[in-house]
């Protein structure tokens, strides 16, 4: 990589040529010294679209440059055009390794695409600098399609592809594995989310503010949202929660960006600031309605200039992050002001949800600045109250290391009952309550038994939780 950042436009344009082909492989190429690898291969391969897909060894990056961070972190960045790649191996990749490149002569902006690659004076011959260079790529997959450096997931080139592409739709359908009962909320949340991820150039960070009771799945679907992502082909995404119930006062806020320099608690950084500097950040700001205002001061300039100011003055570029707020502020009112207005006619909702949070006491110009609104319904405990029992069950299951194959429906028939006798405006959270009542003694006694396992909860009586059993081949009987 070190020696390709002083070269000329048509270099690059070279390599354009020579992906078309397959793939082009740079063995054993130098990393600049901010990352903690020092070398390895870096694989270029042409996309659907025609953009030029970078694949480097994954390693932690210390950069300051967010598309530096995004390549060595994730292990694989996009470029648009030779152009684009030029720049960002002259700028600062060029900058990491303490390099100033010469500038680049004027006419090579307006040389015509037929001619790139020629000599200065016309030849066929490239200039030598260039050639050197290109031959000296021993690793070429031409016309095999395959590149083989190994990748923790599919590249952007592949979201498009396949039945597990990323998209809204299908982002919302691994969410509600989850969270059910939402799907209205939950395709919001997945569109702004989807829609911000897939920006190459982000001009500020993308938001969604999401509304309803409590105990209805807000936090749930923030949480839900790495795991989701993960499992179409955008690893490395990670959730930083800000609970807001938490920054009641000045004081406590000032713990977010750091104590002044002089004054106790003073650090060059915070964990808010680090994690904001990670790629794939979703910034989680738990209950808004509790916050002081310096926490929506802050919120405005980081939805407004997509960037934070630590103490030591250290400024963290935050534009590529999602920013997911969640409030159960006047949900009953909310509630009236919608009237029979249908919970998926999306600009009804957004407008209503707008006029109610102005008129709650939320800033306008923060309302302003919020792209994208999820109201979450109240959950009738009646309806499908069986299927939400079962994810309960699930949920509490894995606390204690074990995965339920198998619940006879009369046990989930019972979790439902003890939640509608109790707190019915818990929402999942009485489910939850519920199946912690019935069944954790059980579950805590098997789940202390040596390594995790499977297990099958019967009805009984007694209520029985039991390892599964392995199924008997075909004609045992």
């Amino acid at each position: 990589m070190h020696r390709f950042v002083t070269e000329p436009r048509s270099t690059f344009e070279e390599l354009f040529t020579e992906a078309a082909g397959g793939t082009v492989v740079l063995p054993a190429a130098a990393y600049p010294p901010v990352c903690e690898e020092r070398s390895g291969d870096v694989t270029l391969s042409l996309g659907p679209t025609g953009a030029m897909i970078v694949h480097v060894t994954r390693s932690p990056c210390r950069s300051d440059d967010f598309r530096l961070r995004l390549l060595f972190e994730t292990g694989t960045c996009v470029f648009s055009d030779a152009p684009d790649l030029q720049a960002f191996w002259r700028g600062p990749l060029a900058s990491a390794f303490g390099i100033t490149p010469p500038r680049a002569p004027e006419e090579a902006a307006a040389e015509p695409p037929q001619s790139r690659g020629a000599a200065p004076d016309g030849g066929g011959d490239r200039p030598a600098a260039q050639q050197s260079i290109l031959e000296d790529m021993p690793s070429r997959g031409r016309g095999s399609g395959v590149d083989p450096t190994p990748r923790p997931g599919p590249e952007p080139s592949e979201w498009g592809q396949g039945p597990r592409r990323l998209t809204a739709a299908c982002l919302a359908d691994e969410l509600a594995r989850v969270v059910r009962g939402q799907e209205a909320a939950l395709e919001r949340v997945a569109s702004a989310t989807v829609a911000h991820l897939t920006k190459r150039h982000p001009a500020r960070p993308g938001s969604v503010l999401l509304l309803g009771p409590t105990g209805v799945g807000k936090t749930s679907t923030v949480e839900a949202l790495p795991a989701a992502l993960k499992a179409l082909g955008y690893p490395g995404a990670s959730v930083y929660r800000l609970d807001c119930g938490e920054l009641t006062d000045a004081i406590q806020v000032t713990r977010l960006l750091g104590a002044p320099p002089g004054y106790v608690g003073y650090a060059a950084t915070t964990p808010l600031l680090e994690a904001l500097g990670r790629p794939g950040c979703i910034l989680l700001v738990d209950e808004l309605e509790k916050a002081d205002d310096e926490v929506v001061d802050l919120l405005l300039g980081l939805l407004d200039a997509g960037r934070l100011t630590g103490s030591a003055g250290t400024v963290v570029d935050a534009r590529h992050v999602v920013v997911a707020l969640t409030t159960s502020a006047g949900g009953d009112e909310l509630e009236r002001m919608l009237g029979r207005t249908q919970i998926d006619d999306r600009w009804a909702v957004q407008r209503a949800c707008a006029e109610h949070l102005r008129a709650w006491g939320l800033p306008a110009d923060l309302v302003g600045r919020i792209g994208a609104f999820a109201l979450y319904a109240e959950l009738e405990l009646e309806d499908g109250a069986v299927g939400l029992a079962a994810a309960a069950v699930s949920a509490l299951a894995r606390e204690y290391g074990l995965t339920v194959v198998e619940v006879e429906p009369v046990v989930l028939e019972v979790v439902a009952d003890i939640a509608r006798a109790g707190n019915v405006a818990a929402g999942a959270r009485a489910l939850h309550h519920a199946a912690q009542e019935l069944l954790a003694e059980r579950l805590a006694t098997l789940g202390a038994d040596g390594p995790p396992q499977r297990v099958v909860i019967e009805a009984g009586p007694p209520l029985t939780v039991r390892p599964a059993q392995r199924q008997r081949s075909a004609g045992t009987g």
